[in-house]
């Protein structure tokens, strides 16, 4: 057997050594290994229509039922522009039950969780005035197309957003921006004030392009120290943007191999998603020899959308029937 990952960012295989599976959880895992493999081979990721007439029976219940609870707020309640419990006698507005549908996808349609979410969110915007953010100079004109900015669409439509914090690695630059508290909170403004460029781009209509494209260069960036703003950022795009984001690429995909106690041989290339693109070798195919700990590192910068294929063949022992493997993608951070 000869198991390939595909996955951006690539994943990253750690063990040492692996239980010996029980016979009874030995079709288990394979299967397991064979369903992941058939999942990471899927076309593409697909996003929700928000057409009502798709939605099954339950997830319309759940939308009236979202409608009902709202209907009892003596306040009316807006998001992004859309009023989501409007008068009675109010005209219909499509958009409205498209922003329900992403609050409750967000909480796998569970009525009384999205309810609390979205007035969660109704309250933060309120508080950290998002809807006059557009309109302010935060001071970073200076960042604009370099560390995150709003450029252009993909095939589908979508607005692509994105995001490279390879310039921090510069102390003077890390300094200005996030010095103190106050700059770190004026950042995050700056942040939240892209993302709402991107939202208000967006048709907000059933069947229209209703998400979002990030993409972020993690070149140069220093990780330990951006971990309190990307851990902020990562905060607040969650509870007050769900479903906003159909993708998530990262153009830099780094990796690592940690191979323990069996030869195998190793290759990793990198395969555009435009159709007729020429795959790109990045590691040849070579042999890493059985050893009690073999440790690999790489990363690749991607200059067009595709994905990053692992090669892990351990298959060549005669003795050894069932090649067994693991890997762990991590999430991108914001």
């Amino acid at each position: 057997m000869s198991p390939t990952t595909a996955a951006s960012p690539a994943p990253a295989p750690a063990t040492d050594a692996l239980p010996k599976p029980s016979p009874g959880a030995k079709r288990s895992l394979m299967g397991s290994l064979i369903d992941a493999t058939a999942l990471l081979r899927a076309a593409s990721f697909k996003e929700d229509s928000y057409v009502a007439a798709a939605l099954p029976a339950s997830d319309l219940r759940a939308l009236a039922d979202l409608r009902a609870l709202l209907a009892t707020h003596p306040d009316q309640i807006s998001i992004w522009g859309v009023p989501l419990n409007p008068p009675s006698d109010a005209p219909a507005d499509e958009r409205t039950d498209v922003v329900l549908l992403k609050f409750l996808r967000a909480r796998d349609f569970r009525v009384r969780d999205a309810h609390a979410m979205l007035l969660r969110c109704a309250a933060w915007r309120a508080e950290f005035r998002a809807d006059a953010v557009l309109d302010e100079d935060l001071g970073f004109k200076d960042l604009e197309g370099i560390v995150a900015y709003m450029h252009g669409w993909d095939r589908e439509g979508h607005p692509v957003c994105y995001n490279a914090y390879g310039v921090f690695k510069d102390r003077d630059m890390y300094d200005r921006v996030f010095g103190d508290g106050d700059r770190l909170s004026r950042f995050l403004r700056w942040r939240v004030q892209i993302m709402e460029r991107g939202v208000r781009s967006l048709q907000l209509r059933p069947g229209g392009v209703n998400a979002i494209i990030q993409v972020t260069d993690l070149k140069d960036m220093p990780k330990r120290e951006l971990r309190a703003a990307s851990n902020q950022i990562l905060s607040l795009f969650q509870d007050n943007y769900p479903e906003m984001v159909a993708r998530k690429a990262g153009a830099t995909i780094t990796w690592d191999l940690v191979v323990g106690g069996w030869e195998l041989e190793y290759g990793a290339e990198y395969v555009p998603a435009a159709e007729g693109g020429y795959t790109l070798c990045v590691e040849r195919t070579r042999k890493v020899p059985a050893a009690p700990r073999q440790h690999g590192h790489n990363a690749f910068t991607a200059k067009e959308p595709g994905k990053m294929v692992l090669s892990i063949d351990n298959s060549g022992s005669r003795k050894r029937k069932v090649a067994a493997y693991r890997y762990f993608v991590p999430k991108p951070s914001a």
